[in-house]
């Protein structure tokens, strides 16, 4: 089964936004599939991402792969 989560990560980064280095991204609920796609190509932008989640201790799994 094609996921298609990545693709919308990607959309909504190319889409709506051109992010340069110096920008940032904020979004609720950066623990879902979609938020973590976003905070790995946000990283690879150069973005930092700050991220707001509701469970605690996702922390450092988040920070691992690019969150602030």
């Amino acid at each position: 089964m094609l996921k298609i989560n990545p693709a919308n990560a990607k959309f909504m980064l190319d889409r709506y936004f051109d992010l340069k280095p110096g920008d940032w991204v904020v979004q609720n609920a950066g623990n879902s599939e979609v938020g973590r796609y976003l905070i790995q190509l946000a990283k690879s932008k150069g973005v930092p991402s700050l991220n707001i989640v509701r469970c605690e201790g996702l922390e450092k799994e988040l920070t691992e792969i690019g969150a602030w």
